[in-house]
């Protein structure tokens, strides 16, 4: 996959604030086939996507409330082996968001409007709060709707793409508790998210509905020096009206992460434990099959260089641990990621 962006920033005004970003993502997929009786060349297959996206943003203050206009464009495209009916569509996209900050509340607003070129058009909503009981804790909550339409590679994508996928409906709900110090934050929230027409992500076959609670907590410390943050997540998905738990979502999830800055280094390092999960087995039957809990150790460094320089390493998996996300497809093992950033 190649990705890349441009984004520009400029402040006409002190209160307005406009921001153009211009993004492209390309994913290329070739798969080769092979006989089972004696191995030979049975054929290719190619499938690319390419997505490219236009943004123009607008942030205008009105004393402490903010006005935030957003207009974009997405283009998505498909260039397959295959020959489909549908090989592009475009996603003309408008939001507009009302942020009202208040000495005891705050409170966001946001309306926004998608017309598909293969689906239609959706309007949705967002609204959200946060009563301040004194100078530590906080009340939050917020609802909201949303739309997602199935990817090129889940309506087409070689022996297992369907074609007849529409648009996942959903709307979502949330109410948690939130404590602040200068030296620690922890945050409690409890959540739920009602989907309509559930697209199952092992099988690309639309449920007509799924329901997915769960609670989130989440504490970070500073130690002098040294930041801890950790995290767990519980979640309980299920399809409806069959009430079975939705494949590949692991029930339980810890994180944790130390890091430590020193002058001009970072060093951090990361711990993630996951539960269980289930997928379908290939080929596809009931009952499903449990994939395994895993734990990952990940390490890394990064030094800024100057004012626009950065550069960083990465170690993943240092255990080099086996584990699966989805049945068939295996993980990388350990593995050493470096980077440069520059900016200017």
């Amino acid at each position: 996959m190649n990705q890349s962006s441009l984004q520009w920033v400029a402040k006409f005004t002190p209160r307005w604030k406009a921001t153009v970003l211009l993004a492209q993502s390309d994913d290329k997929s070739v798969s080769e086939y092979r006989r089972l009786s004696d191995g030979a060349d049975a054929g290719r297959a190619r499938f690319d996507t390419k997505r490219d996206q236009y943004s123009w943003q607008n942030d205008i203050s009105f004393g402490s409330d903010v006005l935030t206009l957003l207009a974009e464009q997405r283009t998505e495209e498909v260039d397959s082996t295959t020959d489909y009916d549908v090989k592009a569509r475009t996603i003309d996209g408008f939001m507009a968001a009302y942020a009202l900050n208040r000495a005891q509340w705050d409170a966001l607003g946001v309306l926004r409007s998608d017309d598909n070129s293969q689906f239609g058009r959706f309007n949705n909503y967002a609204v959200s709060a946060c009563y301040k009981l004194n100078s530590q804790w906080r009340l939050v909550g917020s609802a909201g709707s949303s739309f997602q339409a199935p990817t090129f590679n889940q309506l087409y994508f070689p022996g297992f793409g369907n074609p007849e996928l529409q648009p996942q409906r959903s709307r979502s709900k949330e109410l948690g508790v939130k404590y602040a110090t200068p030296a620690m934050a922890a945050s409690a929230v409890v959540y739920e998210n009602r989907v309509q027409g559930f697209i199952t992500p092992s099988t690309a076959v639309q449920s007509a509905r799924a329901t997915l609670r769960g609670a989130t907590f989440a504490v970070d410390r500073q130690f002098e020096t040294i930041l801890v943050k950790a995290s767990y997540d519980y979640t309980d998905p299920k399809t409806e009206p069959d009430n079975k738990r939705i494949v590949r979502i692991a029930r339980h999830v810890f994180n944790l992460n130390l890091s430590r800055e020193t002058g001009p280094w970072q060093y951090y390092g990361e711990l993630k434990l996951a539960s269980d999960r289930e997928d379908r087995a290939i080929p596809f039957s009931d009952p499903n099959i449990e994939l395994g809990g895993y734990g990952l150790l990940n390490a890394g460094a990064s030094r800024k260089v100057n004012q626009e320089l950065s550069v960083s390493a990465r170690l993943n998996n240092i255990t080099d641990k086996t584990y699966s996300l989805a049945n068939g497809f295996t993980t990388p093992g350990r593995n050493l990621f470096v980077s440069a950033n520059w900016s200017f």
